[in-house]
């Protein structure tokens, strides 16, 4: 039972950083520390392997190396590419190409699907999306 109120951070701190970057376009720092933090606690709290646990310590490590790449060429905001790290280890190495053709998809068709069912000017936050 505390397995599972252990792995609640995860969605929970998602929808936070959902609705800061909504509201105020930045993602905190602390939100991406609690998800690094609690990844090693909830895995072992789960009963995966240490090398399991690991193993998504080295997915993260690498997600920060290619979300500052993208940072770096101005792809992606430094927010969203420390959030990348740290969910990363969450979603592991074999489900990471389906998150991101996911992620990828929804960034790249909400703003046309807003505009196409609603007002555009409806939804301030839109403005600032690609489309």
């Amino acid at each position: 039972m505390i397995a599972y109120l252990i792995i609640s951070v995860f969605p929970a701190a998602l929808l936070v950083a959902a609705a800061n970057d909504i509201y105020e376009f930045k993602i905190p720092n602390w939100l991406s520390i609690i998800l690094v933090c609690t990844y090693p606690i909830c895995g072992l709290a789960v009963g995966a392997a240490p090398s399991i646990v690991f193993e998504g310590l080295l997915v993260g490590g690498a997600a920060l190396v290619v979300g500052f790449a993208l940072f770096a060429g101005r792809i992606v905001g430094g927010g969203d590419a420390k959030l990348l790290a740290a969910i990363s280890p969450w979603i592991g190495l074999n489900a990471m190409g389906l998150f991101l053709f996911i992620q990828h998809w929804v960034v790249y068709s909400w703003p046309w699907l807003c505009r196409y069912f609603a007002n555009y000017q409806c939804c301030p936050f839109m403005r600032a999306l690609p489309g």
